[in-house]
């Protein structure tokens, strides 16, 4: 003899808990992102904080990129601005409205590697974490 049991969910809540966690997740994204790049600017060079400024965050559902473009190219006028890198889904990203970066960072024939993006990086396993347990836990309780 065999039983078989059927189970109908009624309500969205399945659905509804999955969004909330979507939700989280996009927002710890965005905020470790934030984070990396606050800390990409305390290390950038700094002879006329250029850089330092044009770093921006975007993501699905934020970006400063304006922001960064106008207070970079403020201060580099002769150097035309990147344009936005885009995401999707969930991902933040972080960029650069200086079209140099990639020179600082690894160097060219006449200066040396300045790789430092490669420093704010380094331990963001346990920051991540302790940014995103706080956002899920924020999610979970409205």
């Amino acid at each position: 003899m065999s039983v078989t049991v059927r189970i109908d969910v009624k309500s969205n809540r399945v659905k509804q808990m999955a969004n909330l966690m979507n939700g989280a997740i996009v927002k710890s994204n965005l905020a470790t992102a934030k984070t990396i790049r606050d800390r990409m600017v305390m290390d950038a060079p700094r002879d006329t904080s250029a850089l330092a400024e044009g770093l921006y965050v975007t993501s699905a559902i934020e970006s400063d990129y304006q922001e960064r473009a106008g207070a970079s190219t403020e201060l580099r006028p002769n150097v035309a601005p990147d344009d936005e890198i885009h995401v999707s889904g969930m991902s933040a990203g972080i960029g650069s409205v200086m079209p140099y970066i990639e020179h600082v960072v690894n160097g060219t024939a006449r200066t040396h590697a300045n790789p430092f993006i490669y420093s704010a990086v380094e331990g963001m396993e346990r920051t991540y974490t302790e940014i995103a347990i706080p956002i899920v836990n924020a999610e979970l309780e409205e």
